[in-house]
């Protein structure tokens, strides 16, 4: 069984028929203003979630797991990052058979990934949520309505293997209340992106605009909708990124979709909303490889492969074909990560 990784964020937005209008140049350069902290702007209970936000970052999500009653469940070859860096998956040994093709035996554990936060807004507390080949189980972590999500994928949808899963829940308890450092992770790789505040490029994108940030408390991404601009509301999400090496651009790559951003290579797409309520305005996705020079690593030895790269991946719509104001958001982006020690 295969699992997609994303490389575009919030795909959902792509809902509907589209028509692909090609790449757009985009502009090197950085910005020499540096206006005031988009923090002294909002609200406190916008600026209270977004430090929740800065310090999860700094939580070692392979931390959440006991990794001892995680081994129970099969043979683990790697434990670290996935390219949502909240998260910290697990992996397994699984039996091939030949069917024409080497193909996973179906009933064994497949992975295991921890960390991905939600929101308990009807105060339900704990859950569990079996599905087809899945489970998912929801923690408190102890902090207001924060939970913590706990995953499993079984080969060949043969179960939804929540008892598995709870029995690795269960040990991890006390870990919830303690979590370690991921500066002394040994699992998941270094990345400047922990460090960065995901709507830092506010500061210069949203200077003199009123805007608003839709879900405050996500650790890397951030969603911000600029008001008053006489449009509805034209969304852009901005979110750090680390996508394996291997399924990055050669940085020699050349196309109609590839360009460079303050010479970052950078992958970029837009499109026409051709229904729906927004029929006529252009879709863009945008992907750029600020670590492709730079791949990075767990230091544990199942931890040392795949390598990463830190990306800004970011996708908006707006009223204009090419999405000016999200290349601007992203080139700002680009610009904190890379003048960040």
């Amino acid at each position: 069984m295969r699992v997609a990784a994303c490389a575009a964020i919030l795909l959902l937005m792509l809902t509907g028929c589209t028509q692909s209008t090609g790449g757009v140049a985009m502009r090197e350069g950085a910005s020499n203003s540096h206006p005031s902290s988009y923090r002294e702007r909002v609200d406190k209970d916008t600026l209270t979630k977004r430090d929740w936000g800065a310090q999860l970052r700094a939580v070692d999500p392979c931390s959440l797991v006991n990794l001892d009653a995680a081994a129970t469940l099969g043979q683990m070859n790697y434990v670290g990052a996935r390219f949502e860096p909240d998260t910290c998956r697990i992996t397994y040994e699984v039996p091939k058979h030949d069917v024409g093709v080497m193909e996973e035996l179906p009933g064994f554990v497949w992975d295991v990934v921890v960390g991905a936060r939600d929101v308990d807004y009807d105060n339900q507390g704990e859950r569990t949520q079996p599905g087809q080949g899945e489970c998912q189980i929801l923690v408190p972590s102890g902090y207001l309505q924060d939970l913590i999500t706990y995953r499993i994928q079984i080969t060949g949808q043969t179960r939804d293997g929540c008892s598995e899963l709870r029995s690795v829940v269960d040990a991890s308890r006390d870990l919830i209340r303690s979590p370690k450092q991921r500066a002394d992770s040994t699992h998941m790789p270094q990345s400047k992106i922990a460090r960065l505040d995901p709507c830092q490029f506010l500061d210069v994108w949203a200077e003199g605009k009123s805007f608003r940030i839709v879900r405050p408390q996500s650790e890397y991404v951030c969603d911000a909708k600029l008001k008053g601009d006489g449009s509805d509301e034209d969304e852009t999400v901005v979110a750090y990124q680390v996508h394996e090496l291997d399924s990055t651009p050669h940085p020699a790559t050349r196309g109609e979709e590839y360009t460079h951003l303050r010479g970052v290579l950078t992958h970029f797409e837009d499109r026409l909303r051709r229904d729906g309520p927004s029929r006529g305005k252009a879709m863009c996705t945008i992907e750029s490889y600020v670590g492709l020079d730079n791949p990075i690593t767990g230091r544990d030895a199942m931890s040392m492969l795949p390598q990463w790269v830190d990306v800004v991946a970011a996708s908006g719509q707006e009223t204009e074909i090419g999405c000016p104001k999200l290349l601007r958001a992203v080139e700002e982006a680009v610009r904190v990560y890379q003048e960040a020690s």
